[in-house]
């Protein structure tokens, strides 16, 4: 009797050994797991991604947009070339927004689209740095005025103007941030650059915030809500 029921007692173990070493095979704990690879999902190919434009495919755009309604500047004094710098068109019979110096000089010459203007002043405000001149033109591209901008320090903007180089007229761009703004007073920190009077202020939207002039090595803007006044009162009169 004792001899049957160890004799028992050593099947039941040995079938719980059988079990238990090839069941971790059966139900996926040695190996590869089998209900990890009935779940695993599909992968499918991602789908291509749609070209964005850059940063640089819109700084481009907003400068060459803006360009059309820049014009370069020189001012003479008999033939001697005495200033120059940028203009930016107002209206479509050619009223032209610049800084007070280039409002200065015998002769002012507007050179724009390849064709060369004589302008006459309209209107200049010494203390604002702001002039008014006028060419003879028909259905001009105007530039707009975005005389609801704010000014911030570390905001950042673009300056576009027209400048001649032998005597071919050419676009030119850099970037300037808002350093300071104390009352009207706005210091841009950028680049020196001896073609900045009279250059566009543009967004990043593209709108026109202002006009720059520079003045004992340094860069300020004129806002578009000074640069709307004047114009405004110019043509009043």
């Amino acid at each position: 009797m004792k001899k049957f029921l160890f004799g028992f007692l050593f099947g039941i173990i040995g079938c719980l050994i059988f079990i238990s070493v090839s069941g971790s095979s059966l139900f996926g704990f040695v190996g590869e797991p089998f209900i990890e690879k009935i779940l695993e999902p599909s992968v499918s190919p991602l789908p291509t991604a749609t070209p964005t434009s850059t940063p640089l495919d819109i700084v481009e755009k907003i400068v060459r947009d803006s360009s059309l309604s820049s014009v370069a500047i020189q001012t003479f004094q008999g033939n001697t070339l005495k200033k120059y710098g940028s203009g930016i068109i107002l209206s479509s019979d050619g009223l032209i927004v610049t800084t007070y110096e280039l409002s200065q000089g015998q002769t002012i010459q507007v050179l724009f689209e390849d064709k060369i203007f004589k302008a006459s002043v309209i209107k200049k405000d010494l203390a604002r740095n702001i002039a008014l001149i006028k060419i003879e033109g028909s259905n001009l591209t105007v530039s707009g005025l975005d005389t609801a901008s704010t000014y911030e320090s570390g905001r950042e903007y673009i300056l576009t103007g027209k400048m001649v180089n032998l005597s071919k007229i050419i676009t030119f761009s850099q970037k300037a941030i808002i350093n300071y703004v104390q009352d009207k007073t706005i210091l841009m920190d950028t680049n020196k650059n001896d073609m900045l009077n009279g250059a566009k202020t543009i967004n990043y939207s593209g709108q026109m915030a202002g006009m720059i002039y520079t003045k004992a090595g340094k860069t300020f803007l004129i806002s578009a809500q000074i640069i709307s006044e004047f114009y405004s009162g110019s043509i009043a009169e």
